[in-house]
């Protein structure tokens, strides 16, 4: 699932304040500087529907947003959040969900989940409840666990970037090692206490790409 197109942002937008039911398709078009391409909405409304960001009933001329914690009493819908690279931390970490994936309450639990997609092969040889991290797979991390202990595996962005890696601490030197785990050659990245790094959250499971 890539980055939302600049339309069905705009679609996504006004789905928001409720401004598209009603409309056709052409006057739809026109709100969004697409005026003469009916086809171009409804394909562009027919994605977010795919991505599980709203409903559209064309015939009864209804877009809503979707409401994503509707979806069964067992299964609950977790935004995915863009990427994190596996490697150097070279993506631009953002809040703009991309979509919703299904899974079982049984998995999430209380606790607050959001999914990234993986990108890049420096934890191609991780190990996390017996699942290696490839690219194009997607992880889901805890969000309130913003603390990592010793060998955790963690979602971390430095200086606005975002990188996924298992987690090394030296308290006596103060520093916080993220470490890669792969095939291939690839640099820790050290830290010190004082360095500018948010953690995003601890990576809780792994779901492989299909």
């Amino acid at each position: 699932m890539g980055p939302i197109h600049k339309i069905q942002k705009k679609l996504l937008d006004l789905a928001k304040t409720r401004r598209l039911s009603g409309k056709t398709l052409r006057e739809i078009g026109g709100l969004v500087g697409a005026p003469d391409a009916p086809q171009i909405v409804k394909h562009h409304l027919t994605r977010l529907q795919e991505r599980g960001l709203i409903t559209a009933d064309f015939l009864n001329r209804e877009y809503l947003l979707a409401n994503p914690q509707k979806i069964s009493r067992d299964f609950i819908s977790v935004p995915i959040f863009g990427a994190a690279n596996c490697g150097t931390a070279s993506i631009i970490a953002n809040d703009e969900v991309e979509g919703y994936l299904k899974v079982s309450k049984r998995i999430v639990g209380q606790r607050k989940i959001f999914a990234i997609r993986a990108v890049g092969n420096s934890m191609n040889r991780a190990n996390l409840k017996g699942s290696n991290i490839e690219n194009g797979d997607l992880v889901l991390v805890d969000r309130t666990e913003k603390t990592p202990r010793d060998n955790d595996y963690v979602v971390s962005v430095i200086d606005g970037c975002a990188t996924i890696k298992k987690v090394r601490l030296d308290k006596k030197n103060k520093t916080m090692t993220l470490v890669p785990e792969s095939t291939e050659s690839f640099t820790p990245i050290i830290l010190h206490s004082d360095d500018n790094l948010f953690i995003a959250g601890k990576v809780v499971q792994v779901v492989k790409a299909a």
